[in-house]
């Protein structure tokens, strides 16, 4: 079940109780090591340190500690102490503006601030981390993670608290690293973060992530509510000269506790307008969701795709059947592309080898053009949600590691639905990013 967006206090008042005990945690950090070591291919790298939503880490000085996170087999995560005793922060930040709203013909708003985050990362004993984040979105405030993790050699990686559960190329995906402003529609059918416990971990060319998850926080201004099991594996394969091929599927299952609701922006995320919306469901008993998900790097291009679907069963009236997906093509028009991050089985932030400077920016930074092609249909049997088809053109320019500006150009190709009208047909946003 799904609950409607409730008063910003009392996820305030969380949010300041998590933050006033971090000093009580003990002070050693413990820093997870996922960049590769020289001999590594560059496609599976990991995040860059302009990512905000891990840790920065450092490699460890320790030669022996570095050759073990370079053997195959099981992932390995190598920890080590920082010199400075603490605890981590880092945030970002965009800025959109609609200077074509999604009538087509409308000046939308000048300037929003359409996500402010700060998250915060720190060791403690045992070689356990705690992370979390807070967001400020389109005026919610919502905390978004918070979790304690480790690696264990034969087990793998161990997350207990509220985080993603492990289905969805967008909802997995960093905010940094989307090539588009906004994540597709179909992310409106993955399940969003929640209270559990995840185990994963990588077996050569596999890698796994299952977990069981009760209620979490409110995201996006929805919370789900009951008991779920999430479950999501991988295949890759890395050719001589880098290029990644990934194929993924993803299955969950949630008990519900009587009511359901999916909804979805017209991928313009100022605004918050929905133009898909089942709005709530009554007498759901469970969700059951599947995915299958496609990543491939050739050269400078790049292809994302994923198909979902989702079954509603209710108590009263025929099961329902909800479907998405997208497919995504991008292009490096200059630049570094995407990296491969090993450790998620996700693409991450592309590194940064040269920084647009005043007067000589031209060819400098990464530039990423981008079209993408998304469908989510919301509409079956008594409950008419509507259905939308977009097809998007984005550009992503980044001018250093912390600094970004963004286009997106959406076509409405189809929109039916209660909140449809005539005139939807074009948008254009663009976006200022800053991260630290």
């Amino acid at each position: 079940m799904r609950v409607g967006e409730t008063s910003g206090c009392a996820t305030m008042s969380m949010l300041c109780i998590v933050l006033s005990q971090l000093w009580m945690v003990p002070t050693a950090v413990a820093c997870e090591r996922r960049d590769a070591a020289a001999q590594q291919t560059p496609s599976t790298q990991a995040q860059s340190s302009a990512d905000v939503d891990e840790p920065e880490c450092t490699p460890p000085a320790d030669p022996a500690a570095a050759e073990a996170a370079t053997e195959p087999g099981l992932a390995k995560r190598v920890f080590r102490e920082r010199e400075v005793l603490g605890t981590q922060f880092r945030g970002h930040l965009f800025v959109d503006g609609l200077p074509i709203g999604p009538d087509g013909a409308q000046i939308g708003k000048a300037l929003e601030l359409r996500r402010f985050r700060v998250s915060f990362a720190r060791g403690m004993a045992f070689r356990w981390e705690a992370i979390g984040a807070a967001e400020l979105a389109s005026g919610r405030l919502e905390l978004k993670d918070l979790y304690f993790r480790k690696h264990f050699d034969v087990l793998g990686t161990v997350t207990l608290g509220n985080q993603s559960e492990p289905m969805g190329l967008d909802e997995l995906t960093s905010q940094l690293a989307r090539p588009l402003l906004e994540p597709s529609m179909a992310t409106a059918l993955a399940p969003g973060r929640n209270f559990g416990i995840v185990v994963g971990n990588r077996y050569g060319n596999l890698h796994y992530q299952a977990g069981v998850f009760g209620a979490g926080t409110l995201q996006e201004g929805l919370r789900d509510l009951g008991t779920a099991f999430t479950g999501r594996l991988t295949h890759r394969t890395i050719d001589a000269s880098g290029e990644v091929r990934h194929l993924g599927f993803a299955l969950g299952v949630r008990q519900l506790t009587g009511t359901e609701s999916f909804r979805s922006v017209p991928e313009v995320g100022i605004d918050q307008e929905f133009l898909v919306d089942t709005g709530i469901i009554e007498n759901a008993v469970s969700t059951r969701r599947g995915a299958i998900e496609y990543i491939e790097t050739f050269g400078r291009w790049s292809i994302r795709a994923e198909l979902m679907r989702t079954r509603v069963e209710r108590d009263l009236g025929p099961d329902l059947r909800f479907g998405g997906g997208f497919v995504e093509a991008g292009w490096v028009a200059w630049g570094e592309g995407e990296r491969y991050d090993d450790g998620k089985a996700m693409t991450s932030r592309a590194p940064l080898r040269t920084s647009a400077e005043w007067g000589d920016a031209w060819g400098r930074g990464n530039l990423t053009l981008t079209a993408r092609l998304s469908r989510l249909d919301l509409s079956d049997d008594d409950i008419q949600g509507g259905s939308e088809t977009n097809l998007s053109f984005g550009a992503a320019w980044d001018l250093g590691e912390r600094t970004r500006i963004a286009a997106n150009l959406v076509r409405f190709v189809e929109l039916t639905g209660p909140n449809a009208r005539a005139e939807d047909s074009l948008a254009l946003a663009i976006r200022l990013q800053y991260a630290w």
